[in-house]
């Protein structure tokens, strides 16, 4: 039986390499992929989503976030935690916005 140990030995070896070959050229392909898309996207003309949002949706008088001395009465069931006004829905604790951002409050 230990004359046949070299043929495990290199049975073991063939298979490694044979794996190798294969792990090398999966990573070369992937590689080639990665190089046609960052050139790709270097001709392409890059935005910015804020650039895009702020196109879209332009300032209005109506969105106008309030101002650090503005006072706003608070709606029913609401509780200030964690310096934001949250409101009791029937799932738990909901943060009450306006104009997309967290009312912030004071303890």
């Amino acid at each position: 039986m230990h004359k046949a140990g070299w043929q495990v030995t290199c049975g073991i070896l063939s298979i490694a390499l044979v794996g190798a070959g294969f792990a090398l050229a999966a990573n070369k392909r992937a590689l080639e992929q990665a190089t046609e898309d960052l050139k790709a996207a270097r001709t392409v003309e890059t935005v910015t989503v804020h650039e895009v949002h702020r196109q879209a949706c332009p300032e209005s008088a109506a969105a106008k976030q309030f101002e650090a001395g503005d006072v706003v009465p608070w709606p029913e069931g609401a509780r200030c935690m964690g310096g934001r006004l949250l409101s009791k829905t029937a799932t738990g604790w909901e943060s009450v916005t306006h104009g997309g951002k967290a009312v912030l409050c004071r303890e």
